[in-house]
């Protein structure tokens, strides 16, 4: 199951909005985000953690699914995601601070 590139932005910034803000964010901000969390999952991640991210948060896969679809253990697949949160944090705050 893949998903596409829009659909992966408009549902992460969604859940990013829902989570963050009470009052509605801008067209123009709200793509910049957008822009900005793919860029950093494609460049800062690797394919397979990228991936793991997309599958988890995205596609609702469950971390013994994952596991099983990429060949590695359940605990492995958390730790990816665990260490991909921290890399998405640290690439998005960072943004944030020198924007």
């Amino acid at each position: 199951m893949a998903v596409s590139d829009q659909t992966l932005s408009k549902a992460a910034f969604e859940r990013y909005q829902e989570q963050y803000y009470s009052k509605p964010i801008s067209a123009k901000k709200k793509a910049e985000f957008s822009k900005l969390l793919l860029r950093v999952i494609h460049n800062e991640l690797s394919e397979v953690d990228a991936q793991i991210l997309k599958m988890y948060f995205f596609e609702g896969y469950t971390t013994r699914e994952i596991a099983e679809v990429c060949g590695i253990s359940c605990s492995s697949v958390s730790r990816r995601i665990k260490k991909s949160l921290n890399t998405l944090y640290e690439k998005l705050k960072y943004a944030a601070e020198y924007r």
